[in-house]
């Protein structure tokens, strides 16, 4: 149910927006959770179809003609769909969500009333579940040189989880909620003034490293970045990656190289190049002593990024 005003206009409190590619019936399951999800609060949906060539955009015109639907004519990236999708938001909350996403009832809601009752949250998010209904990591530390670089389980036996991205197990926001440095973007819940603070994300992201970024920066203009373990939501994962696999490990390489050089100092950049060079060398030799050669060409892009260093 979507509240109303006295004139009868429905009162927009949150814009989901959803960026899709190949997303089929996953996306389908995550449209059909959005209502129960949000509850009474009022809502609309923007998908963002990256060109996906499974006839999502065709199903969407004919099953969900309450959906707003922007047509890309090639894959742009996670980070410029999210962005046309949030120049088209009427509310005042703008959510990011996986089309592989299915929100628990009552979940946007909870998160919406978060945002309310904290007015210098700037994002916040909630517990994300594997479809097992196992409890997924989304509430993660800023990543430095050595984290996650070392945590490597020898490393785990002499320092705990220090070198882990999650916060280590006991954490009393992991249960209570609370700030924290960043959250997962498969669903996460932004403050449109925020958005506007820091310019949305950054699109020279393609995919992955945008949320920790869009977080970072939030933090570094003042806002705060709440996790809200009410909420609940089921992530399946990976359900836009099939066939993209070769792309998709270029692509995690680059944005990290992305991230390091944007809000690390010069010394760890360039020690973050030199070890995703060697990381790279090495995955190439097992390729090459292997024969797979699909493995070995993303390696040597890879490579030949770290020693250059990443462009715009």
């Amino acid at each position: 149910m979507q509240s109303r005003d006295e004139q009868g206009f429905i009162e927009l409190d949150l814009s989901i927006v959803i960026v899709s590619y190949n997303a089929g019936a996953s996306l389908e399951q995550c449209l059909r959770s959005l209502g129960p999800a949000a509850g009474d609060i009022g809502w609309e949906v923007i998908v963002v179809d990256n060109a996906s060539v499974d006839g999502t955009p065709g199903r969407l015109k004919s099953e969900s003609p309450g959906v707003q639907l922007v047509e890309n004519e090639t894959n742009l990236g996670f980070g410029k769909g999210f962005n046309q999708g949030a120049a088209r938001a009427k509310a005042p909350f703008v959510l990011s969500l996986n089309g592989d996403a299915v929100p628990e009832p009552g979940s946007l809601s909870i998160l919406v009333e978060e945002m309310r009752r904290t007015p210098r949250a700037a994002a916040t998010g909630p517990q994300l579940l594997r479809p097992n209904g196992q409890s997924a990591v989304s509430v993660f530390r800023f990543p430095t040189l050595l984290r996650p670089t070392f945590d490597t389980r020898l490393a785990r036996i002499f320092a705990g989880e220090r070198f882990s991205l999650g916060y280590p197990a006991g954490d009393s926001r992991l249960e209570d909620g609370g700030a924290v440095d960043w959250l997962s973007g498969a669903c996460l819940l932004f403050r449109k003034e925020a958005l506007d603070d820091i310019g949305y994300l950054d699109e020279r992201y393609f995919m992955y490293f945008e949320d920790v970024d869009a977080c970072r920066r939030l933090w570094d203009v003042g806002w705060e970045v709440i996790y809200c373990p009410r909420a609940r939501v089921v992530h399946e994962g990976g359900g836009s990656s099939s066939g993209l696999e070769r792309k998709l490990a270029f692509e995690r390489q680059r944005s990290r190289l992305i991230y390091f050089s944007e809000h690390e100092g010069r010394a760890s950049n360039a020690l973050m190049r030199l070890w995703t060079a060697a990381a790279s060398i090495g995955r190439g030799l097992r390729s090459l002593l292997s024969l797979r050669l699909d493995p070995l060409k993303t390696e040597a892009r890879i490579l030949l990024m770290a020693l250059r260093g990443v462009r715009d």
